[in-house]
């Protein structure tokens, strides 16, 4: 399908479906361990919790080839460049190799100290919290080398404007890490009964899995960048600094989003231990909203990219707004259920009568964060596709680390408490919005790609 022609609403909405399926499933699939996992008490939920911010601080890194493989593919695809999007393809690859081992020997060998450091002001921290969120976080980390090549290689395929592959990976994944955390966290039939380390062996298997599917995609004859083991794999200094060019940026944001959930984190875990479990919740319900609109978010990437690679600069600046329209009708329902019912979602992951009450008035507050959030991760996925991936990192660190840490320690020094600590988050969702929102209008992106990138014009 020509996504650089056509009607513009067909194209997002064909292309948004798996993508946002894609990252529903994902989110689905986290739910689900949390409430399999919750199963097993608050204990258990706040070390899974614990242990997941700290390998999602990772993710950040890995980043960097992935939404820099996923620009410069679209602009080269949009451009006839096939060449150029297969050489980008395997500079990707091949740093995510290396960065990924080094990734997993320090998630192994130093998971103990990161666990340590999570809960660090906490002033007496639970030690079955410590012990089983390093139990996770040491297994987990086994494999990371092929679940991140996973998440890469899905960037990759998106940047061809194949949202579809990606789906059909995550659905394999994801199946068998839901059949896995069944058997393994519960001792179903003839497994044994492994609580939150079953969870994470369910999940580091299917993170293997996805890894092998998503490289055996990119030898595919239908994959339109296919790559084969006769190419030259050799390290092009050029090519590695184009994706980092756009895609340290980008890594330096999602550290930044990362690690400041991993303060916030730390924050609520100052609160005892009722508010660590019910901050976990809290995470997973705004991964509810937060996970589909990343799906559109990279449709928004790749139609910008493409049409910018291609010359139709209106329809790129269109697309970005076609796509936003839909991911905001998407969290205004969502965010009416946090806020009108929010005790049905809270019983959906614990039973717990101390967590519910605390959990149930956060995400109230948290229901009204749309759709600040979808205009802020949609039209920042606009901009990255047109390379502009300097100013989203600026206004996110900006908001996350100065605005809301400084709202969140004067609302936790009023004595709001957790529901205090998520207020600040939803007001500096508001100020991220309408900063990349006022960019991605004043079309600023448009100029500079044109500047910076002459060499990129449509093929003739």
């Amino acid at each position: 399908m020509a996504i650089t022609e056509g009607n513009l609403r067909r194209t997002v909405l064909s292309l948004s479906w798996p993508a946002v399926a894609r990252m529903s499933l994902n989110m689905l699939v986290q739910v689900v361990d949390l409430i399999m996992v919750g199963r097993l008490g608050a204990a258990a939920i706040a070390a899974v919790g614990v242990s997941n911010q700290i390998f999602f601080l990772a993710i950040a890194v890995v980043s960097a080839f992935g939404v820099g493989a996923t620009a410069l593919i679209a602009q080269a695809v949009g451009a006839g460049d096939i060449p150029r999007g297969k050489e980008v393809a395997r500079q990707a690859l091949i740093f995510t190799g290396i960065s990924t081992f080094i990734l997993t020997l320090v998630g192994y060998f130093g998971a103990e100290s990161l666990i340590n450091a999570a809960l660090i002001l906490n002033d007496n921290p639970d030690p079955q919290i410590l012990h089983l969120a390093t139990t996770y976080l040491r297994i987990v980390s086994t494999s990371a080398f092929l679940r991140f090549y996973m998440m890469v290689i899905s960037n990759i395929l998106q940047g061809t404007g194949d949202m579809k592959t990606p789906l059909f990976i995550v659905i394999f994944a994801n199946v068998f890490n839901a059949v896995g955390n069944y058997f393994l966290i519960f001792g179903i039939g003839p497994f044994p009964r492994l609580g939150v380390a079953g969870a994470a062996i369910a999940t580091a298997l299917a993170g293997v899995l996805g890894g092998l599917l998503g490289i055996a995609s990119l030898f595919h004859p239908r994959c339109l960048i296919q790559l084969s083991l006769q190419d030259d794999f050799r390290i092009r200094l050029p090519v590695i600094r184009d994706i980092l060019g756009l895609g340290v940026p980008a890594a330096l944001e999602q550290a930044v989003v990362q690690g400041s959930q991993m303060l916030y984190t730390v924050l609520a875990a100052s609160l005892g231990d009722m508010a660590t479990a019910a901050n976990q919740i809290m995470m997973t319900a705004q991964m509810i909203i937060t996970h589909p609109c990343i799906g559109f978010s990279a449709v928004s990437t790749t139609l910008v990219g493409q049409n910018l690679g291609a010359g139709n600069i209106d329809r790129a600046r269109a697309s970005g707004y076609e796509t936003l329209r839909w991911a905001v009708l998407f969290t205004a329902l969502v965010g009416t259920l946090f806020f009108l019912a929010p005790g049905y979602v809270i019983r959906a992951f614990t039973s717990d009568q101390q967590v519910i009450p605390l959990a149930s008035k956060t995400l109230r507050v948290l229901g009204l964060a749309q759709p600040a959030l979808a205009t802020a991760l949609i039209l920042a996925g606009g901009l990255r596709g047109a390379g502009d991936t300097r100013y989203v990192m600026y206004v996110t660190a900006l908001g996350m680390l100065g605005v809301r840490l400084a709202l969140t320690l004067l609302f936790l020094s009023l004595g709001w408490g957790l529901p205090g600590l998520w207020a600040a988050a939803v007001l500096e969702a508001y100020l991220r919005g309408g900063l990349i929102m006022h960019r991605f209008a004043a079309g600023h992106w448009t100029e500079d790609f044109v500047r910076t990138r002459p060499s990129q014009s449509p093929a003739k």
